[in-house]
């Protein structure tokens, strides 16, 4: 196989019989001839690609110009426009506020009547999770519901919401005392 790629070599070399130095300019002529090559096609190929985008730019600046134009005329109308809206949204926040104030105006305040009387008259065997006020005109009626310890602290905080004359209307469903311990519960009441 050695012998094989020496005549190999020999007969390559006995066939090129041009001078070294000329072999050398002939393979710089190529050299030069591929690079020039190489860079014509870089060149056309970035000059077709620029031709291809100015279209595409032209297209994207009116676009942006248009959506300019249309972001100008949506604030002038947003500024522009009636705020019924806004005060009718302010104003309803303002109810709803008004309901937790202790303002003397009103019969019944639900910090003061409400929340307060019953986190005062419960025991630490009774835990409150929803409070529920519905308030139409003069009539207030108040809804909780929670988790007791067991039957016998949630019978009693019961009574205790009975007794207050704050407070009618005040039942404890069966339904609530089917548990021994940790006895869910939902009570409903009027305040008077």
């Amino acid at each position: 196989m050695r012998v094989h790629s020496v005549l190999r070599s020999l007969i390559l070399n006995m066939i090129n019989l041009l001078p070294l130095a000329y072999k050398k300019s002939l393979k710089r002529h190529y050299v030069v001839r591929l690079c020039t090559v190489v860079f014509f096609l870089v060149g056309t190929l970035l000059l077709v690609g620029t031709l291809l985008l100015v279209p595409s730019v032209l297209v994207l600046e009116s676009q942006a110009h248009s959506l300019e134009s249309e972001i100008l005329v949506a604030d002038s109308k947003v500024q522009g426009a009636d705020t019924a809206l806004s005060r009718e949204i302010i104003g309803d926040i303002s109810d709803k506020l008004a309901v937790f104030k202790d303002g003397k105006q009103k019969k019944f305040s639900v910090s003061v009547d409400g929340i307060l009387p019953i986190q005062n008259k419960k025991t630490p065997d009774i835990k409150i999770t929803h409070l529920l006020f519905t308030i139409q005109g003069d009539k207030t009626h108040i809804g909780i519901s929670g988790v007791a310890r067991t039957r016998n602290a949630l019978v009693s905080f019961t009574k205790i919401l009975k007794d207050d004359t704050r407070y009618s209307g005040v039942s404890l469903p069966i339904s609530n005392l089917v548990k021994d311990t940790s006895v869910p519960f939902a009570l409903e009441f009027d305040a008077l």
